[in-house]
C-alpha cells in the first residue's frame, strides 16, 4: 500500500467571462495535458481533487449563471478523467467563491447590515454575525439565496457529499487514505459576498470554524479548504479567525488573489493557489501536493501556463523552489500516526493528560470507542439487533408497510432507524452479511431515498408542522435539503409540469416558520413525495421522524401511514406500546402488522458482544480485566447508553491509574469501573436534577427510592420493599410511593405493584451515591441483614459507599 497521499489544487477558472473563451479554452485543453504528462514524469496521480471557487464568472444576461456552473461541470469531469481509472466524484471537494454569486439576488440593504451588523441582544458584530450563522434563520436564508445556483449546481453535478450541511454550504468529510484519517472542511467565505472593493468587509461567522474544526478533531491530517484568505475578512474577524485556522488545522487551501505561494508554519501550511484563468494578463497556476507520510515530509509542485511557449511549465521562484518548481516541506502538520521511538528504560510519558495506548505500529485514539453521547452511525459499531434488523428489513421490503421503533429511553431506538436508514439507502451491506439477512434485500439492493427528522416539542406541535420541518431540515444523517438538490431530484422538477410545483417548494423553504401556509404543508408534501418517488425510479421517499412522541396532536399520521404510496414511514419515539406514537392506530393494522418493533434492553449476550466489540476494536490497545465485562453488563441493565458510558469512564480510569508504567495493553480493572462512575454518574445532569427533585433533601424517600431500584425485576412487589425498608429503620413507604407517582418516577402496575416509567432513571438511582447520611446508615444497616445477604439485594450498594476498595461478586 503507497504510503503517500496527494492532491491536486485548483482554483478561480471563472468559466462564462465574456472575453475569454477562445484563450480560456486552449489553456484549459493545455492544462489537461499538462496534468497527465506530470501524472507520467512525477507519478503524481491525486488521491484528492481541491477546487477553491469562483468556479465560475457570474450571471450575465447573455449567459445564466446556471449555464456556466454547466461549463464548469464538464471541465471537473475532464479533470478527473484525466487519469485512469478516473478520479472518483466523491474524492472533489470545491468551495464557493464571490463569482459564484448571483448578484441579482442580493439586496442592498443586506449590504448596510453587513457594515455594522446589530439585533436587539446587545450583543457586538461579532457576536450577532456569529449567532446567525449557527441558527439558520430567515435572515441567513435570505443571504443564501445568492448562492442558490452553486448549490443546485453540486447535487445536478453529483457532488452530494458536498451538501451535508446544505444550509450553510460548508462541510466536513473524512476519508482513509495511506492508513491515515484525512478530514477536509470546507468554508463558505462567499455567503456575504456582494459588490466590488469587499476586501476587509467579508464575514465569515467563526461558528464555521469553530463547528469545522470539532468534526475534525479526531482526524490525524486536517485540511482546511476556503476561496478568501482571512485577510479579506472584516476588522471584526481578521486576524483572530486567521489564528483559529493555524492552530485548529494542518493545511488551509484558498484562492481568489490569484498569486501562487507557500507559508510553512511549525505546525501549519497555507497554500495559496493561483487562477486557471481569469484574463489574457493574470499567469494562471495550479499545484500540486504529495505527502510522504513514512518519511514524515511533502513536496508542493507549483505549475504555471507559459504564454510565450503556450504550455505549462514549473514555476520557479528564486531561493524558494527547486528547478522543478517544487517547495519541500520538511515536517507535516499531522497528527501522529505511528509511536515514536523510545530508548529502552525511556518511561516518560507524552504531554497532555493522557498517554496514548498504542499497539502494532497504530496511534489508539481514545475517543474511536464508546459513544455515551451520541448514536450509532458505523455499521462496524452497531452489535446485536438481529431479530429487531429483521423486522425492519422485512418491512422496507413489503410495499405499503410502515415501521415503528418504541421503547425506553436508551435503549438504542436512534441508532437502529439510523442502521435501517443506511441500510435503506444501500449503504449498509456489511452490516446485512453480518447480521446474515442477505435475504431480504431485494435483488440489486435497496436505493431509497432517506430523510431524517427528530420532532422537537415546541415546535412540531401537529402533523403539518411537523411535515414542515421535514421539508426544512438539513441535518445528518439525511438531511431533507441535500435530496431536493440531489441530481435526479432536481431533474425531475426541473420538468415543465412540476413548474408549480418547484415554485411552491422554494416558497416553503426559504418561509418563515410563523408566515408558512400550513393548509399548503399537507399537499405538497404529497406532490413532493411523489416527485422524488419518480425520480428515483419508482421507489418510494423514507421518512424518519425520530422522538415522534414529542409531537403533541398526532392526528393525521394513520392517513399519511396508510394512503401515501409515494413515502413510507419510520415512526422513533419513548412509548411502551404504538399507540402512543400514533393516533387512530386501529385504523391502520396492516400497515403496522410487519414493522412494530418494540425494543427492550439488550440480551446479557448482546451487551457482551458490545464490550468485546469495542475492545477488539482498539486493535489491542486495550482490554477489560477478569469479570470486568460481567460487572459492566449487570450494572448497565443491558442499556446500551451506560454500556458505553461505564466503558468510557472506566477506560479513563484505567488509563489515569497506569500512567508512567507504560502498561500496554491497558487493563481496565473493577476498581476503575467503581473510579469511574463515582467521578462522573452525577454529571448526567438530568438525571441528577430528577433525583435531587424526587427526594427533596428527605432521607425516608431516598431510602425507599434506593430500596426500589436495587430490585432487578421490572415490576416490584411492593411487600418485598416494606418488609426492606422496616429492617432497615422506617416503618411506613406509602408517602413516599406517591410522591414518586406524582412526578413521574413510578407508575402503579397492580394492587400491590410499581415499575419505574424510565429505566435508564432506575439504573442512575441505584448507583447515585447516596446523598443523605441518615439514609446511608440505614443501608449499611440493611445490607448486613441476612435477607440482604442471601437474596444478593444490595450487591451494587458496595460500589458506591462502603470500602474503599469494594468486593464484587464473579
Amino acid at each position: 500500500m503507497s504510503d503517500t497521499i496527494t492532491w491536486l489544487h485548483l482554483s478561480d477558472a471563472h468559466l462564462g467571462h465574456p472575453r475569454n473563451t477562445l484563450d480560456a479554452t486552449e489553456i484549459l485543453e493545455a492544462l489537461r495535458s499538462d496534468l497527465r504528462e506530470v501524472h507520467g514524469q512525477y507519478g503524481l496521480r491525486p488521491d484528492l481533487i481541491f477546487f477553491t471557487g469562483d468556479a465560475v464568472w457570474g450571471h450575465r444576461e447573455d449567459q445564466p449563471i446556471s449555464a456556466q456552473f454547466d461549463q464548469f461541470r464538464t471541465f471537473l469531469d475532464s479533470i478527473r478523467a484525466c487519469y485512469d481509472p478516473p478520479i472518483p466524484a466523491d474524492h472533489v471537494f470545491i468551495v464557493p467563491g464571490n463569482h459564484d454569486v448571483h448578484r441579482g439576488r442580493v439586496d442592498a440593504g443586506q449590504t448596510r447590515w453587513l457594515d455594522q451588523p446589530s439585533d436587539d441582544h446587545g450583543r457586538s458584530p461579532a457576536e450577532t454575525v456569529d449567532a446567525m450563522v449557527e441558527a439558520r434563520g430567515v435572515q441567513w436564508s435570505r443571504y443564501m439565496e445568492r448562492l442558490v445556483d452553486y448549490r443546485t449546481f453540486l447535487g445536478l453535478a453529483g457532488y452530494d457529499h458536498l451538501l451535508e450541511d446544505s444550509d450553510r454550504l460548508m462541510f466536513c468529510q473524512q476519508r482513509k487514505i495511506a492508513g491515515a484519517r484525512v478530514a477536509i472542511c470546507g468554508l463558505n467565505t462567499a455567503w456575504s459576498c456582494g459588490r466590488d472593493g469587499e476586501k476587509g468587509k467579508l464575514w465569515l461567522g467563526r461558528y464555521q470554524v469553530d463547528w469545522l474544526a470539532a468534526q475534525a478533531r479526531r482526524a490525524q491530517l486536517s485540511i482546511l479548504l476556503g476561496h478568501h484568505p482571512p485577510n479579506w475578512l472584516t476588522e471584526y474577524e481578521d486576524p483572530l479567525v486567521g489564528r483559529m485556522m493555524e492552530h485548529r488545522f494542518g493545511f488551509f487551501l484558498h484562492g481568489h488573489e490569484h498569486s501562487e505561494w507557500v507559508i510553512q508554519q511549525p505546525d501549519h501550511v497555507r497554500i495559496a493557489g493561483s487562477c486557471c484563468y481569469d484574463s489574457e494578463i493574470k499567469e494562471p497556476g495550479y499545484n500540486l501536493v504529495r505527502l510522504d507520510l513514512g518519511l514524515g515530509a511533502g513536496e508542493v509542485f507549483l505549475r504555471r501556463f507559459d504564454r510565450l511557449g503556450h504550455g505549462w511549465i514549473p514555476k520557479v521562484i528564486a531561493n524558494r523552489t527547486s528547478i522543478d518548481g517544487v517547495v519541500a516541506l520538511p515536517t507535516l502538520p499531522m497528527k501522529e500516526r505511528r509511536p515514536p521511538t523510545v530508548p529502552p528504560g525511556d518511561v516518560t510519558t507524552t504531554s497532555g493528560t493522557w498517554d496514548p495506548a498504542r499497539n502494532g505500529g497504530q496511534t489508539f485514539d481514545f475517543f474511536d470507542v464508546f459513544s455515551p453521547a451520541r448514536e450509532i452511525y458505523d455499521p462496524e459499531r452497531f452489535v446485536g439487533r438481529e431479530s429487531e434488523l429483521e423486522r425492519g428489513l422485512m418491512a422496507l421490503g413489503s410495499a405499503g408497510a410502515a415501521i415503528a421503533i418504541f421503547g425506553e429511553a436508551g435503549v438504542g431506538k436512534t441508532s437502529l432507524a439510523i442502521q435501517l436508514g443506511k441500510i435503506a439507502a444501500g449503504e449498509q451491506g456489511e452490516l446485512v452479511e453480518k447480521s446474515d439477512l442477505g435475504h431480504l434485500v431485494p435483488r440489486g439492493g435497496f436505493s431509497l431515498p432517506v430523510v431524517y427528522h427528530c420532532c422537537r416539542a415546541r415546535t412540531d406541535t401537529d402533523l403539518a408542522r411537523t411535515l414542515l420541518s421535514v421539508l426544512q431540515d438539513g441535518t445528518r444523517p439525511f438531511p431533507t435539503s441535500a435530496l431536493i438538490y440531489s441530481a435526479p431530484v432536481q431533474a425531475e422538477l426541473a420538468r415543465r409540469e412540476n413548474t408549480t410545483l418547484r415554485r411552491q417548494l422554494d416558497e416553503l423553504l426559504m418561509a418563515d416558520r410563523g408566515q408558512a401556509e400550513m393548509g399548503k404543508v399537507e399537499t405538497l408534501f404529497r406532490n413532493l413525495s411523489a416527485a422524488i418517488q419518480r425520480a428515483f425510479g419508482g421507489r418510494p421517499l423514507l421518512v424518519i421522524l425520530d422522538e415522534h412522541d414529542q409531537v403533541r396532536d398526532k392526528g393525521g399520521f394513520a392517513i399519511q401511514l396508510k394512503e401515501l404510496d409515494s413515502a413510507k414511514f419510520v415512526l422513533v419515539g419513548t412509548a411502551h406500546d404504538v399507540r402512543m406514537l400514533i393516533q387512530d392506530h386501529g385504523s391502520v393494522p396492516r400497515q403496522l402488522a410487519e414493522g412494530q418493533i418494540r425494543l427492550r434492553p439488550m440480551s446479557d449476550h448482546e451487551a457482551g458482544a458490545l464490550l468485546r466489540n469495542e475492545e477488539d476494536r482498539s486493535a489491542g490497545a486495550f482490554r477489560f480485566g477478569p469479570g470486568v465485562r460481567r460487572e459492566i453488563v449487570r450494572l448497565s441493565r443491558g442499556m446500551p447508553f451506560f454500556m458505553h458510558f461505564f466503558g468510557r469512564y472506566s477506560l479513563n480510569a484505567a488509563i489515569k491509574r497506569t500512567r508512567g508504567r507504560r502498561e500496554r495493553p491497558v487493563v481496565v480493572e473493577k476498581v476503575d469501573v467503581v473510579a469511574g462512575m463515582r467521578d462522573n454518574i452525577r454529571n448526567l445532569e438530568n438525571l441528577e436534577q430528577q433525583y435531587l427533585e424526587a427526594i427533596q433533601g428527605k432521607w425516608e424517600r431516598e431510602l425507599v427510592l434506593k430500596l426500589m431500584a436495587y430490585r432487578k425485576e421490572d415490576d416490584i412487589f411492593k411487600p418485598n420493599v416494606v418488609d426492606a425498608a422496616r429492617q432497615a429503620g422506617l416503618e411506613r413507604i406509602d408517602a413516599p410511593l406517591k410522591r414518586f407517582q406524582r412526578v413521574g418516577i413510578l407508575s402503579r402496575t397492580g394492587d400491590k405493584h410499581h415499575r419505574f416509567d424510565d429505566t435508564t432513571f432506575k439504573i442512575f438511582a441505584r448507583l447515585r451515591p447516596v446523598e443523605s447520611d441518615k439514609a446511608r446508615r440505614c443501608l449499611e444497616h440493611f445490607r448486613n441483614t441476612r435477607r440482604a445477604q442471601e437474596e444478593g439485594w444490595i450487591t451494587s450498594y458496595d460500589l458506591i459507599v462502603g470500602e474503599d476498595t469494594p468486593s464484587f461478586d464473579d
